[in-house]
């Protein structure tokens, strides 16, 4: 077997944004990819998970150590309906709004989530 992924195709990129804030001003100056959480993970699989994206804030913050994470990104692997392939627009998901307010509340308390439309070449 050659390159690829273990992850289904269709599995979205998500990754960490790391930047600061100052008052209401927020600077996004990086980004890191990082695996989708699973949503049939089993506990150590997700602690596994949670300990990989720890050493990625962990080695970014010993080469900036400025930077935060600001929140996160995720890619839309399709357009979900003709609305949003019209727009460009990404909604987040169900899945989103619990990764939002579960797993990445514990790298930032009000973390940032920004959606990025599917763009086929």
């Amino acid at each position: 077997m050659t390159g690829g992924s273990a992850l289904p195709p269709n599995s979205p990129v998500v990754g960490l944004l790391f930047g600061y804030q100052e008052g209401l001003v927020v600077s996004i100056l990086d980004a890191e990819e990082m695996e989708p959480f699973l949503p049939h993970e089993t506990d150590s699989a997700r602690a596994a998970h949670l300990e990989t994206i720890r050493t990625k804030i962990t080695l970014h913050q010993k080469v900036f150590p400025r930077h935060e994470v600001i929140g996160w990104y995720r890619v839309a692997t399709t357009a979900s309906t003709e609305e949003e392939e019209e727009d460009g627009e990404v909604l987040p998901t169900a899945e989103d709004l619990r990764m939002n307010g579960n797993e990445m509340r514990e790298y930032n308390e009000s973390p940032l989530l920004v959606g990025q439309p599917f763009i086929s070449t």
